[in-house]
Parts: structure tokens; sequence; C-alpha cells
């Protein structure tokens, strides 16, 4: 991902990511630290993009 990358694609990757990570979650909200070896970390597209457009 770049500073290029559209922002319906960066939503995309950041909605495969927050999935990817929810199994690793506990009951308190924390990360499992593997949860790093299987998910991209994707930071929030909204700063650049604005809120999401359904």
């Amino acid at each position: 991902m770049t500073e290029a990358t559209d922002c319906s694609t960066w939503w995309r990757l950041y909605d495969e990511s927050v999935e990817c990570f929810g199994p690793y979650r506990t009951t308190r909200g924390a990360t499992k630290v593997e949860a790093f070896d299987h998910c991209n970390v994707i930071a929030s597209p909204e700063p650049k993009c604005g809120p999401r457009n359904n």
C-alpha cells in the first residue's frame, strides 16, 4: 500500500485487517501477540479518505 492507493482499496485492506485480528482479541479487548504473525496492520484510511461512503 502506498500514498497512491485509492480509498476503496484502502478501506478493503483495512476491513480485511480488522477481520483477521478479530479472533485474536481477548475478552478484555487486548490483542494476542501471535496475531501479528498472521495479520497485516493497516491503519484506518479515514484521515486520508474521510468517513466511509456506504
